[in-house]
Protein backbone atom coordinates (compact mmCIF):
# COMPACT_ATOMS: atom_id res chain seq x y z
CA UNK A 1 0.00 0.00 0.00
CA UNK A 2 1.53 4.01 -0.56
CA UNK A 3 2.03 5.55 2.24
CA UNK A 4 -0.44 8.10 0.70
CA UNK A 5 -3.47 5.87 -0.37
CA UNK A 6 -5.30 7.18 2.65
CA UNK A 7 -5.62 10.86 1.56
CA UNK A 8 -7.79 12.25 -1.04
CA UNK A 9 -5.72 15.56 -1.58
CA UNK A 10 -3.10 17.85 0.20
CA UNK A 11 -2.96 22.19 -0.49
CA UNK A 12 -1.71 25.13 1.34
CA UNK A 13 -5.31 27.47 1.63
CA UNK A 14 -4.59 31.54 1.14
CA UNK A 15 -4.13 32.21 4.77
CA UNK A 16 -1.28 29.52 5.33
CA UNK A 17 -2.97 26.63 6.33
CA UNK A 18 -2.00 22.91 5.27
CA UNK A 19 -5.46 21.35 3.77
CA UNK A 20 -5.61 17.44 4.18
CA UNK A 21 -8.48 15.63 2.96
CA UNK A 22 -8.62 11.88 4.46
CA UNK A 23 -10.70 9.69 2.47
CA UNK A 24 -14.53 8.19 4.19
CA UNK A 25 -13.01 4.91 4.44
CA UNK A 26 -10.42 5.64 6.82
CA UNK A 27 -10.73 6.72 10.59
CA UNK A 28 -9.29 9.80 11.73
CA UNK A 29 -7.96 8.77 15.40
CA UNK A 30 -9.10 11.16 18.42
CA UNK A 31 -5.85 10.07 20.70
CA UNK A 32 -3.37 10.36 18.12
CA UNK A 33 -4.69 13.94 17.22
CA UNK A 34 -4.83 14.94 20.96
CA UNK A 35 -1.19 13.74 21.69
CA UNK A 36 -0.45 15.60 18.48
CA UNK A 37 -1.36 18.54 19.09
CA UNK A 38 0.19 18.44 23.34
CA UNK A 39 3.75 18.24 20.89
CA UNK A 40 3.74 20.53 18.63
CA UNK A 41 7.53 21.31 19.53
CA UNK A 42 8.09 18.37 16.82
CA UNK A 43 4.92 18.23 14.92
CA UNK A 44 2.36 20.46 13.42
CA UNK A 45 -0.56 21.03 15.18
CA UNK A 46 -4.23 20.36 13.29
CA UNK A 47 -7.83 20.71 14.01
CA UNK A 48 -10.67 19.42 12.24
CA UNK A 49 -12.48 21.22 9.83
CA UNK A 50 -15.95 22.31 10.79
CA UNK A 51 -17.49 22.16 7.48
CA UNK A 52 -16.36 19.62 5.87
CA UNK A 53 -15.61 16.05 7.17
CA UNK A 54 -12.17 13.90 6.93
CA UNK A 55 -10.71 17.32 6.68
CA UNK A 56 -7.26 18.62 8.65
CA UNK A 57 -6.37 21.91 8.88
CA UNK A 58 -2.25 22.26 10.15
CA UNK A 59 -1.12 25.82 10.60
CA UNK A 60 1.88 26.12 8.86
CA UNK A 61 1.93 30.40 9.06
CA UNK A 62 5.57 31.28 10.07
CA UNK A 63 7.02 28.12 8.69
CA UNK A 64 8.89 27.23 5.08
CA UNK A 65 8.98 24.00 3.74
CA UNK A 66 11.93 22.11 3.72
CA UNK A 67 12.68 22.48 0.01
CA UNK A 68 12.80 25.74 0.66
CA UNK A 69 14.87 25.86 3.75
CA UNK A 70 16.94 23.43 2.08
CA UNK A 71 17.70 25.71 -0.83
CA UNK A 72 17.54 28.96 0.30
CA UNK A 73 20.21 27.99 2.95
CA UNK A 74 24.20 27.81 2.49
CA UNK A 75 24.55 24.37 4.27
CA UNK A 76 28.04 22.97 5.93
CA UNK A 77 28.77 19.43 6.21
CA UNK A 78 28.17 19.71 9.85
CA UNK A 79 24.97 21.53 9.51
CA UNK A 80 23.48 19.27 7.53
CA UNK A 81 24.55 16.39 9.64
CA UNK A 82 22.72 18.30 12.63
CA UNK A 83 19.83 18.37 10.60
CA UNK A 84 19.87 15.05 9.66
CA UNK A 85 20.20 14.20 13.23
CA UNK A 86 17.06 16.46 14.02
CA UNK A 87 14.66 14.92 11.42
CA UNK A 88 15.86 11.18 12.40
CA UNK A 89 14.91 12.28 16.03
CA UNK A 90 11.78 13.81 15.53
CA UNK A 91 10.53 10.51 13.76
CA UNK A 92 11.98 8.72 16.66
CA UNK A 93 9.82 10.95 19.04
CA UNK A 94 6.46 9.98 17.57
CA UNK A 95 7.81 5.88 18.14
CA UNK A 96 8.18 6.98 22.12
CA UNK A 97 4.88 9.16 21.75
CA UNK A 98 3.00 5.62 21.11
CA UNK A 99 1.83 7.32 17.68
CA UNK A 100 2.10 5.81 13.84
CA UNK A 101 5.14 6.80 12.41
CA UNK A 102 3.66 5.48 9.25
CA UNK A 103 1.16 8.34 8.70
CA UNK A 104 4.41 11.11 8.56
CA UNK A 105 4.07 12.99 5.25
CA UNK A 106 7.88 11.91 3.71
CA UNK A 107 8.01 14.83 1.82
CA UNK A 108 10.14 18.21 1.26
CA UNK A 109 7.10 20.39 0.50
CA UNK A 110 5.45 18.40 3.61
CA UNK A 111 8.14 18.69 6.20
CA UNK A 112 8.45 22.48 7.52
CA UNK A 113 10.45 24.48 9.62
CA UNK A 114 9.96 27.39 12.00
CA UNK A 115 11.15 30.66 10.73
CA UNK A 116 12.16 31.66 14.57
CA UNK A 117 14.25 28.50 15.81
CA UNK A 118 14.89 26.63 13.08
CA UNK A 119 13.35 23.64 14.00
CA UNK A 120 11.94 21.10 11.93
CA UNK A 121 8.26 20.04 12.04
CA UNK A 122 6.56 16.94 10.77
CA UNK A 123 3.54 16.88 9.51
CA UNK A 124 1.02 13.60 10.74
CA UNK A 125 -2.00 12.44 9.58
CA UNK A 126 -3.69 10.87 12.42
CA UNK A 127 -5.68 8.07 10.81
CA UNK A 128 -5.81 4.31 11.23
CA UNK A 129 -4.09 2.08 8.30
CA UNK A 130 -3.06 -0.87 7.04
CA UNK A 131 0.43 0.40 6.78
CA UNK A 132 3.65 -1.45 7.93
CA UNK A 133 7.10 0.11 9.02
CA UNK A 134 8.93 -1.04 6.01
CA UNK A 135 6.38 1.36 4.28
CA UNK A 136 7.40 4.04 6.03
CA UNK A 137 11.13 3.29 5.75
CA UNK A 138 10.83 3.23 2.45
CA UNK A 139 9.20 6.44 2.13
CA UNK A 140 12.14 7.84 4.45
CA UNK A 141 14.84 6.87 2.57
CA UNK A 142 13.41 8.22 -0.81
CA UNK A 143 12.89 11.42 1.33
CA UNK A 144 16.75 11.48 2.67
CA UNK A 145 17.39 10.81 -1.93
CA UNK A 146 15.47 14.02 -2.37
CA UNK A 147 17.21 16.19 0.25
CA UNK A 148 20.79 15.09 -1.18
CA UNK A 149 19.66 15.77 -4.43
CA UNK A 150 18.04 19.48 -3.39
CA UNK A 151 21.04 20.59 -1.10
CA UNK A 152 23.85 22.71 -2.11
CA UNK A 153 27.35 21.77 0.42
CA UNK A 154 30.51 22.45 -1.01
CA UNK A 155 32.61 20.36 0.93
CA UNK A 156 29.27 17.60 1.32
CA UNK A 157 30.72 14.84 -0.96
CA UNK A 158 32.59 12.70 1.94
CA UNK A 159 28.77 12.96 3.60
CA UNK A 160 26.99 12.47 0.83
CA UNK A 161 28.77 9.32 0.04
CA UNK A 162 28.05 7.85 3.77
CA UNK A 163 24.18 8.14 2.63
CA UNK A 164 24.38 6.84 -0.93
CA UNK A 165 26.52 3.76 0.67
CA UNK A 166 23.53 3.20 3.50
CA UNK A 167 20.72 3.93 0.13
CA UNK A 168 21.73 1.74 -2.27
CA UNK A 169 21.88 -1.32 0.42
CA UNK A 170 19.42 -4.09 -0.35
CA UNK A 171 17.91 -2.96 3.28
CA UNK A 172 17.76 0.59 4.33
CA UNK A 173 18.51 0.36 7.92
CA UNK A 174 17.85 3.30 9.48
CA UNK A 175 19.14 2.16 13.28
CA UNK A 176 22.56 1.86 11.07
CA UNK A 177 22.07 5.09 9.18
CA UNK A 178 21.73 6.85 12.91
CA UNK A 179 24.39 5.31 14.22
CA UNK A 180 27.00 6.22 11.14
CA UNK A 181 25.77 9.93 10.82
CA UNK A 182 25.79 10.58 14.67
CA UNK A 183 30.06 9.10 14.65
CA UNK A 184 30.82 11.22 11.25
CA UNK A 185 33.14 13.88 10.93
CA UNK A 186 34.22 15.88 8.66
CA UNK A 187 37.56 15.18 7.44
CA UNK A 188 38.16 18.89 6.22
CA UNK A 189 37.73 19.40 10.10
CA UNK A 190 40.22 17.10 10.89
CA UNK A 191 42.98 18.59 8.80
CA UNK A 192 42.12 22.30 10.33
CA UNK A 193 43.07 20.89 13.33
CA UNK A 194 46.53 19.26 12.24
CA UNK A 195 46.99 22.65 10.33
CA UNK A 196 46.84 24.48 13.63
CA UNK A 197 49.04 22.10 15.13
CA UNK A 198 51.89 22.26 12.54
CA UNK A 199 51.70 25.75 12.87
CA UNK A 200 52.15 26.09 16.72
CA UNK A 201 55.02 23.21 16.01
CA UNK A 202 56.79 25.70 13.51
CA UNK A 203 56.05 28.73 15.85
CA UNK A 204 57.74 26.90 18.96
CA UNK A 205 60.43 25.94 17.01
CA UNK A 206 61.30 29.74 15.97
CA UNK A 207 60.93 31.09 18.90
CA UNK A 208 63.43 28.87 20.14
CA UNK A 209 65.90 29.14 17.40
CA UNK A 210 64.94 32.93 18.30
CA UNK A 211 65.73 33.03 21.83
CA UNK A 212 69.32 30.95 21.33
CA UNK A 213 70.20 33.64 18.98
CA UNK A 214 69.15 36.38 20.76
CA UNK A 215 69.84 35.63 24.22
CA UNK A 216 72.07 32.75 24.15
CA UNK A 217 74.76 33.70 22.27
CA UNK A 218 75.59 36.81 24.18
CA UNK A 219 74.88 35.46 27.41
CA UNK A 220 77.19 32.13 26.48
CA UNK A 221 80.10 35.01 25.21
CA UNK A 222 79.50 36.86 28.77
CA UNK A 223 80.35 32.86 30.46
CA UNK A 224 83.22 32.26 28.65
CA UNK A 225 84.72 36.13 28.62
CA UNK A 226 84.86 35.52 24.54
CA UNK A 227 86.22 39.34 23.60
CA UNK A 228 84.89 39.19 20.45
CA UNK A 229 81.36 38.64 21.54
CA UNK A 230 81.77 40.85 25.19
CA UNK A 231 83.02 44.20 23.17
CA UNK A 232 79.41 44.34 21.65
CA UNK A 233 77.32 43.51 24.41
CA UNK A 234 75.04 45.83 25.93
CA UNK A 235 73.12 44.67 28.83
CA UNK A 236 70.25 46.75 28.89
CA UNK A 237 69.64 45.56 25.47
CA UNK A 238 69.61 41.45 26.44
CA UNK A 239 67.29 42.24 29.58
CA UNK A 240 64.51 44.41 27.16
CA UNK A 241 64.83 41.60 24.37
CA UNK A 242 64.37 39.07 27.43
CA UNK A 243 61.72 40.76 28.45
CA UNK A 244 59.70 41.20 25.44
CA UNK A 245 60.39 37.49 24.57
CA UNK A 246 59.19 36.49 27.69
CA UNK A 247 56.04 38.34 27.44
CA UNK A 248 55.74 37.20 23.74
CA UNK A 249 55.60 33.70 25.40
CA UNK A 250 53.09 34.42 27.43
CA UNK A 251 50.79 35.53 24.50
CA UNK A 252 51.43 32.72 22.52
CA UNK A 253 50.43 30.40 25.08
CA UNK A 254 47.75 32.41 25.95
CA UNK A 255 46.28 31.55 22.48
CA UNK A 256 47.37 28.27 21.59
CA UNK A 257 46.73 26.58 24.51
CA UNK A 258 42.55 27.07 24.51
CA UNK A 259 43.04 25.89 20.28
CA UNK A 260 44.71 22.50 22.33
CA UNK A 261 41.49 22.51 24.94
CA UNK A 262 39.42 22.58 22.23
CA UNK A 263 40.53 19.92 20.18
CA UNK A 264 40.76 17.75 23.16
CA UNK A 265 37.26 18.80 24.40
CA UNK A 266 35.59 17.55 20.54
CA UNK A 267 37.72 14.56 20.48
CA UNK A 268 36.19 13.32 23.96
CA UNK A 269 33.05 14.04 22.83
CA UNK A 270 33.25 12.13 19.37
CA UNK A 271 34.54 8.70 21.23
CA UNK A 272 31.83 10.01 24.15
CA UNK A 273 28.89 9.68 21.49
CA UNK A 274 29.10 6.09 20.24
CA UNK A 275 29.39 4.94 24.06
CA UNK A 276 26.33 6.70 24.83
CA UNK A 277 24.53 5.37 21.69
CA UNK A 278 25.46 2.03 22.59
CA UNK A 279 24.93 2.12 26.34
CA UNK A 280 21.20 3.04 25.45
CA UNK A 281 21.37 0.60 22.99
CA UNK A 282 22.19 -2.34 25.27
CA UNK A 283 19.10 -0.75 27.50
CA UNK A 284 16.38 -0.88 25.23
CA UNK A 285 17.07 -4.04 23.54
CA UNK A 286 17.31 -4.44 19.79
CA UNK A 287 16.02 -0.74 19.55
CA UNK A 288 18.91 2.11 18.71
CA UNK A 289 19.50 5.33 20.71
CA UNK A 290 17.17 8.03 19.29
CA UNK A 291 16.85 5.80 16.01
CA UNK A 292 13.15 5.78 14.71
CA UNK A 293 12.19 2.58 13.59
CA UNK A 294 12.32 -0.64 16.36
CA UNK A 295 14.43 -3.81 15.91
CA UNK A 296 12.24 -5.88 13.36
CA UNK A 297 10.37 -9.17 14.79
CA UNK A 298 11.48 -11.60 12.16
CA UNK A 299 14.77 -13.54 12.60
CA UNK A 300 18.11 -11.22 11.81
CA UNK A 301 18.64 -10.62 8.21
CA UNK A 302 21.98 -12.15 6.61
CA UNK A 303 25.14 -10.85 6.36
CA UNK A 304 25.20 -8.81 2.84
CA UNK A 305 26.91 -10.01 0.05
CA UNK A 306 29.11 -8.32 -2.61
CA UNK A 307 26.88 -6.57 -5.22
CA UNK A 308 27.61 -8.02 -8.83
CA UNK A 309 27.10 -5.26 -11.05
CA UNK A 310 24.99 -5.45 -14.26
CA UNK A 311 26.20 -5.80 -17.77
CA UNK A 312 26.95 -2.37 -19.04
CA UNK A 313 23.92 -0.78 -21.10
CA UNK A 314 23.51 -1.26 -24.17
CA UNK A 315 24.29 1.64 -26.43
CA UNK A 316 26.40 3.80 -24.61
CA UNK A 317 23.62 4.63 -21.92
CA UNK A 318 25.62 5.47 -18.35
CA UNK A 319 25.80 3.61 -16.10
CA UNK A 320 24.64 4.13 -12.40
CA UNK A 321 27.20 5.39 -9.73
CA UNK A 322 29.15 3.21 -7.64
CA UNK A 323 29.88 3.14 -4.11
CA UNK A 324 32.13 1.12 -3.09
CA UNK A 325 32.30 -0.40 0.24
CA UNK A 326 34.45 -2.71 2.88
CA UNK A 327 32.18 -5.44 4.19
CA UNK A 328 33.68 -7.11 7.60
CA UNK A 329 33.43 -10.34 8.57
CA UNK A 330 30.46 -9.83 10.06
CA UNK A 331 28.68 -8.64 7.91
CA UNK A 332 28.99 -4.48 8.81
CA UNK A 333 29.59 -1.99 5.65
CA UNK A 334 32.55 0.34 6.07
CA UNK A 335 31.42 2.82 3.22
CA UNK A 336 34.50 4.61 1.07
CA UNK A 337 33.82 8.12 1.25
CA UNK A 338 37.36 9.81 0.40
CA UNK A 339 39.47 10.14 -2.04
CA UNK A 340 42.46 8.51 -0.25
CA UNK A 341 40.53 5.90 2.57
CA UNK A 342 43.62 5.26 4.98
CA UNK A 343 43.40 2.20 6.72
CA UNK A 344 45.14 1.91 10.47
CA UNK A 345 45.77 1.62 13.99
CA UNK A 346 45.85 5.59 14.56
CA UNK A 347 42.13 7.21 15.36
CA UNK A 348 43.23 10.56 14.59
CA UNK A 349 44.64 9.65 11.27
CA UNK A 350 42.81 6.65 9.82
CA UNK A 351 39.34 6.80 7.83
CA UNK A 352 38.95 3.36 9.05
CA UNK A 353 40.65 2.12 12.32
CA UNK A 354 41.63 -1.33 12.87
CA UNK A 355 42.72 -1.65 16.79
CA UNK A 356 44.86 -4.53 16.73
CA UNK A 357 48.40 -4.19 17.80
CA UNK A 358 49.69 -6.51 13.99
CA UNK A 359 47.86 -3.42 11.90
CA UNK A 360 49.89 -0.41 11.30
CA UNK A 361 49.31 3.20 12.27
CA UNK A 362 49.42 4.11 8.37
CA UNK A 363 48.95 0.85 7.20
CA UNK A 364 47.26 0.93 3.97
CA UNK A 365 44.93 3.04 1.51
CA UNK A 366 42.06 2.85 -0.83
CA UNK A 367 42.61 5.36 -3.81
CA UNK A 368 39.54 6.27 -5.71
CA UNK A 369 40.87 7.63 -9.61
CA UNK A 370 38.68 8.03 -12.58
CA UNK A 371 35.88 6.28 -11.44
CA UNK A 372 38.58 2.98 -10.06
CA UNK A 373 39.25 1.67 -6.73
CA UNK A 374 43.06 0.99 -6.11
CA UNK A 375 44.41 -0.61 -3.13
CA UNK A 376 47.95 0.78 -1.95
CA UNK A 377 50.12 -0.58 0.92
CA UNK A 378 51.74 2.09 2.68
CA UNK A 379 54.49 0.40 4.06
CA UNK A 380 53.26 -1.49 7.03
CA UNK A 381 55.07 -3.88 9.36
CA UNK A 382 53.02 -6.65 8.55
CA UNK A 383 51.68 -6.32 5.28
CA UNK A 384 48.32 -6.06 3.11
CA UNK A 385 47.18 -8.78 1.11
CA UNK A 386 44.66 -8.93 -1.74
CA UNK A 387 43.09 -12.55 -2.65
CA UNK A 388 45.59 -14.09 -0.94
CA UNK A 389 48.38 -12.19 -2.41
CA UNK A 390 50.67 -9.96 -0.33
CA UNK A 391 51.42 -6.49 -1.95
CA UNK A 392 54.65 -4.94 -2.23
CA UNK A 393 55.67 -1.61 0.20
CA UNK A 394 54.04 1.28 -1.64
CA UNK A 395 52.40 -1.34 -4.72
CA UNK A 396 49.29 -0.40 -6.17
CA UNK A 397 46.51 -2.71 -7.70
CA UNK A 398 43.30 -1.98 -8.99
CA UNK A 399 40.35 -3.49 -6.72
CA UNK A 400 37.41 -5.33 -8.58
CA UNK A 401 34.09 -6.33 -7.01
CA UNK A 402 34.28 -9.10 -4.51
CA UNK A 403 37.67 -8.72 -3.64
CA UNK A 404 39.67 -10.21 -1.13
CA UNK A 405 41.39 -7.71 1.32
CA UNK A 406 43.36 -8.46 4.55
CA UNK A 407 45.32 -5.78 6.24
CA UNK A 408 48.00 -7.49 8.63
CA UNK A 409 45.33 -10.24 10.00
CA UNK A 410 42.00 -8.50 9.28
CA UNK A 411 39.65 -9.31 6.53
CA UNK A 412 37.68 -7.08 4.74
CA UNK A 413 35.74 -8.09 1.16
CA UNK A 414 35.64 -4.72 -1.41
CA UNK A 415 32.79 -4.62 -2.77
CA UNK A 416 30.85 -2.06 -4.90
CA UNK A 417 26.77 -0.98 -4.97
CA UNK A 418 24.98 0.95 -7.37
CA UNK A 419 22.34 3.62 -7.05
Amino acid sequence: MNILEYLNQVAVTQDQFLSVAVKPQFQIDENHMAVQNANTSIMLGCIRDRYTANLLLYDTRNHITLRKYLESVQFTGESFRQLLLQLIEGVDALAKLKLFQTNILYSLDRIYVDVVNKRLKLCCVPVRTTLTINDAMQAFAELLREMVQTVRIPDGHMLFGLIFAHLSAQRFNVVNFYRDIMDYEDVTQKRSYRAISRVMLCFFITAFVLALAVLGVPLWGLLSKTYAITQFIDMNTIYFEALLFLAGAIVASLICIPLRETRKRRRKKNKALPQAARKTKSKQGAQAPSAPVPAPAPAPAPAPTPVIPAAAPVGGAPQAAAVAVLVDEKGGDIPITTAEFIIGREADFASLCIDQPSVSANHASVLQQNGQFYLRDNGSRNGTALNGKELAPEERVLLKDGDDVVFAEVRYTFTLRYH
